[in-house]
């Protein structure tokens, strides 16, 4: 079922960068384009960024779900070692990648911006990209667009052992910190909300969106706690089931 979902989930996300990569080129037709962006006909284009929700989920469903299954022997330090081991040698090849050979092979109307932001945005934005902190680096400057998701995937990663070592040796503890974390993320996102004029309205769309909320781990963390208290619920009822 899972492997099912993760195919759905992650053909909306080829086919909501792609329609979006080609909304934003020069057209023909802008007037057309803009009064299809408004319609129901494009909602499940836009709503996209549901699927990218969907992968937090499935991040902290997996993890507490294999580290709660035997916590005794994988709730250790070793689980960050073992990320790190796994992460740096590709986010290294992606970084020397997108920095030094992307701008020689790339051609066409976006030429120049991903050849600045290969040479110039990627030499700036390093140390962001390597401590996983790039979802708060400067707005208008940018490398490896997509890495923002797994800057908050770390940012998730390091407190969930906690989380899991609460809901082993104290679950009501545990279910507790979920719960506030939850209600603190729902609170901040209202108030950045409100503090922004951000509107969830592709209509009114505006970049303090993405600015502001899209790449922040305060926005995107609930899918993720949700996962992990649904994978403690899934373990303690297994019996029942």
């Amino acid at each position: 079922v899972f492997n099912g979902l993760r195919v759905i989930a992650m053909l909306w996300v080829v086919i909501g960068h792609s329609f979006n990569l080609v909304a934003t080129l020069p057209n023909d037709n802008p007037t057309k384009l803009g009064e299809f962006l408004v319609t129901y006909n494009y909602a499940y284009l836009y709503n996209a960024t549901l699927s990218v929700d969907f992968f937090f989920f499935l991040s902290g469903f997996f993890f507490c779900l294999v580290v709660l299954s035997a916590p005794k022997s994988r709730l250790t330090w070793k689980l960050y070692i073992h990320r790190l081991i796994r992460l740096y040698p590709a986010l290294t090849f992606a970084y020397i990648s997108y920095r030094y050979l992307a701008p020689l092979f790339s051609d066409g109307p976006r030429f120049f911006k991903m050849a600045h932001e290969g040479q110039v945005d990627c030499a700036t934005l390093a140390p962001y990209l390597f401590f996983f902190i790039n979802n708060f680096r400067p707005y208008d400057i940018n490398c490896i667009g997509w890495s923002w998701y797994l800057a908050n995937d770390m940012q998730f990663f390091v407190i969930t052992p906690i989380i899991i070592y609460l809901l082993w040796k104290k679950p009501k503890l545990g279910i507790f910190t979920i719960c506030f974390l939850l209600a603190a993320s729902y609170a901040s996102s209202i108030y950045v909300a409100l503090k922004f004029d951000i509107y969830a309205s592709w209509g009114k769309y505006s970049h303090d969106y993405h600015k502001y909320f899209y790449e922040k781990p305060y926005g995107r963390i609930g899918p993720y706690l949700i996962g992990v208290l649904l994978a403690y619920w899934y373990i303690q009822s297994k019996d029942c089931l």
